[in-house]
């Protein structure tokens, strides 16, 4: 509710986001990250953006088994993005959460990816995922779950995604 976003989905994702931060503290990823960590580059951004990865690991698993439709998709990716911090106003070097555009980065690199290796935001690859996602734009994160709504359109319902 907090993020303003309707629909059970969008709890579903806060549930994901924040037991990604479960898997984070069982595999001591919590305690590398100094405390007070903040800035669009600290820790603690990196923190929440493998969480929203995890997330996305989660929810794209759900679409694989046909368990989502596109106003679920939906759902995710606005409560993903209204939990960013330029979203919410915050001033960049007080940023703990990240960007919208980049959450939503992570969220859809879990989704696409769908393993916890993909989600390592303290490699090299985290410029590539961000400079993808700027280059695609957040619209593309959803344009194949479209499609395939589309054509489930045409068949019988329930209309699911991934077909």
């Amino acid at each position: 509710r907090q993020l303003g976003v309707p629909g059970e989905f969008a709890r579903a994702y806060v549930v994901a986001h924040e037991f990604g931060h479960h898997i984070q503290n069982l595999r001591g990823t919590n305690e590398r990250v100094s405390a007070g960590s903040q800035g669009a580059n600290s820790a603690s951004v990196a923190l929440e953006l493998q969480a929203d990865c995890y997330a996305g690991i989660w929810s794209g698993q759900l679409n694989r088994e046909r368990k989502l439709d596109l106003n679920d998709a939906k759902e995710a990716i606005l409560s993903t993005g209204r939990a960013g911090d330029d979203v919410r106003g915050i001033p960049g070097r007080k940023w703990g959460h990240g960007s919208a555009r980049d959450r939503i980065a992570w969220f859809a690199e879990g989704w696409n990816n769908g393993t916890r290796a993909a989600c390592d935001t303290s490699t090299a690859e985290v410029g590539a995922v961000f400079a993808e996602a700027r280059r695609l734009g957040v619209h593309q994160v959803l344009q194949p779950l479209a499609r395939r709504e589309a054509l489930a359109g045409q068949a019988s319902p329930p209309q699911q995604v991934g077909q």
